[in-house]
């Protein structure tokens, strides 16, 4: 089986970023992986995706931390002007490289065979995206699995970076695997403080800080809170007894008071919106 080459332990370590990039295609399944996974954003859903972009006319696209994601030639292919930028240079080197292989990706998905366009263009920057990019130039950012795991100064630092380079009215995705808990907590609030909207986040925090209060071990599946039944979650009761139905309902109640409050609140934040708002959209992926 092969081993799976390491991200750096700390998301600073440029040289370590570096090594982790120039190592990657030594290992096929994981080269693989890399250079043909759009994260959370399916090739099949590209579409009505890009579709919803050209009618609100959003044609500049970032993609911070970009890494091998094929993403960033895939939208340029699709007509977008696209900015794609990396700490590592290998990372750069490989995005000027990977045509061949985002065009036969794009070629396998029917929906996107009329959708190619000529006018695209990829922009390649070796970039630290804690330091400016620039201000208001893109429409939209993807941030891929590259934010998370920052320090809490240095994400600080990144997040008032993407949102001086976002325009007015405009939104990032901030694609994230495996953060919960206090994690998430911390990332909202440095989007939040950084001047983005992120939808529900004071009701989201409360309800993550309540269920943390009942001091019941759970995990999100599906964004769904769940007693995990694993040796290395230390829970005594098993599934079926009376303590852990009674547990079970106690999260289960919880979730019924959030969504009850969610639509009232998110009603209310809408009002408060305006054109000029920067929309931070997190994506909670498990894996």
């Amino acid at each position: 089986m092969s081993v799976e080459p390491q991200m750096p332990d700390d998301w600073d370590d440029h040289v370590g970023w570096e090594s982790y990039y120039h190592a990657l295609p030594s290992d096929e399944f994981w080269f693989g992986s890399a250079t043909t996974s759009p994260g959370s954003f399916s090739f099949h859903r590209l579409s009505p995706l890009t579709d919803e972009f050209r009618e609100k006319n959003w044609m500049t696209v970032w993609f911070p931390g970009c890494g091998f994601s094929p993403l960033p030639r895939a939208f340029a292919l699709l007509g977008f002007r696209v900015i794609a930028s990396d700490v590592a240079p290998s990372a750069i080197e490989y995005q000027h490289g990977n045509a061949s292989v985002v065009e036969a990706l794009l070629a396998s998905i029917e929906s996107l065979h009329n959708c190619r366009a000529s006018d695209g263009c990829l922009d390649l920057r070796l970039h630290d995206f804690r330091t400016p990019l620039g201000t208001g130039m893109v429409d939209v950012i993807f941030n891929i699995k590259s934010f998370q795991g920052l320090p809490a100064g240095s994400m600080s630092f990144a997040a008032q970076t993407h949102f001086a380079a976002l325009r007015s009215g405009g939104l990032a995705f901030f694609d994230t695997i495996n953060v919960q808990g206090e994690r998430r907590d911390r990332l909202e609030s440095e989007l939040v403080k950084s001047g983005f909207y992120v939808p529900l986040a004071n009701l989201n925090r409360w309800y993550r800080q309540s269920l943390a209060a009942t001091e019941i071990p759970h995990m999100f599946v599906l964004g769904i809170p769940m007693i995990p039944q694993r040796d290395d979650v230390p829970y005594p009761h098993k599934r079926g007894t009376p303590e852990y139905e009674r547990d079970v309902g106690r999260l289960r109640d919880l979730t019924m008071e959030f969504r009850s409050r969610a639509e009232v609140e998110y009603a209310k934040e809408q009002s408060e919106v305006t054109n000029e708002t920067k929309h931070a959209h997190v994506i909670y992926s498990t894996g």
